[in-house]
């Protein structure tokens, strides 16, 4: 198992945008903290954010399409879009 990519928040957009790209292509995620992150948000800085787990053998596949998501967010949404949108969704989810 390799951890492809850590997140502080699990509205963040990219994180979204990642689970979201792997499971269309079929690549099995383990989402390492993410209950415990929900449930107590606080204790992120602690357990290190959200991780992001896949496969030795989807690790590389992963990892390019961890690449594609970053890219693709960074055309679309500006620093400011993606901070808005989290607390947003933080807000709705509070």
């Amino acid at each position: 198992m390799k951890t492809i990519a850590q997140f502080s928040h699990i509205t963040d957009a990219h994180y979204m945008f990642l689970l979201s790209r792997l499971e269309e292509a079929g690549i099995a995620v383990h989402r390492q903290n993410e209950h415990i992150i929900g449930l107590v948000p606080h204790i992120q800085i602690a357990i290190g954010g959200v991780q992001v787990v896949v496969s030795d053998e989807d690790a590389q596949a992963a990892l390019e399409i961890w690449q594609e998501v970053r890219q693709e967010v960074a055309a679309h949404f500006d620093d400011a879009d993606l901070e808005a949108q989290a607390l947003a969704a933080h807000d709705d989810n509070v």
